[in-house]
């Protein structure tokens, strides 16, 4: 087997289509004139910030296998979205502004969805709030609560005394 050694040269159709090695341990990609991509002992990455897509909207690459995925833009999904570990599989989400941290994680065998920071969880329905859990685990319902074939409601009377069940009406119904 014989080598090609190109040093501090290139190699390519024209001074305007080529793979540049005329720094040691960099390696530069060059395409319609244009430098696009470089790799040199730290990665692989485009030769300007922001400036290349990986794959396009007509030609996808199959499969990618990755430890991290950081972005400071948006995340588009085509399909479905699945987090599997051993470990509690995680999706966070964070609004920087106030620091409110909504998780949903599955452990063992069981499932948890809410906020983990000091702020109320809010459930909306056609985008209006449905209910609002506040950080006391106090909840508020925004419209009817039905109890559906129910003859009885039970409740567990806390330690302590005090008011552990109420129910409110505005005089206008009947029971």
């Amino acid at each position: 087997a014989n080598n090609l050694l190109v040093p501090r040269g290139y190699v390519g159709r024209d001074s305007h289509n080529r793979i540049d090695f005329q720094t040691d341990d960099v390696i530069h990609y060059r395409v319609g004139d244009s430098y696009w991509f470089r790799m040199d002992t730290t990665g692989f990455r485009p030769y300007t910030d922001s400036s290349m897509d990986l794959g396009g909207s007509s030609y996808y690459w199959k499969d990618a296998y990755i430890d991290t995925i950081t972005t400071t833009g948006t995340i588009t999904a085509g399909g479905n979205l699945t987090l599997s570990s051993a470990s509690s599989p995680t999706l966070t989400i964070t609004d920087t502004t106030q620091t409110t941290t909504l998780k949903a994680f599955a452990q063992d065998s069981n499932a948890h969805i809410g906020t983990w920071s000091s702020h109320p969880f809010i459930i909306d329905t056609n985008s209006t709030t449905a209910v609002t859990i506040d950080t006391s685990q106090n909840a508020t319902f925004e419209g009817f609560v039905n109890i559906a074939s129910a003859k009885y409601i039970t409740t567990t009377v806390p330690s302590g005394g005090g008011t552990w069940f109420t129910v409110s009406h505005s005089g206008n119904e009947s029971w």
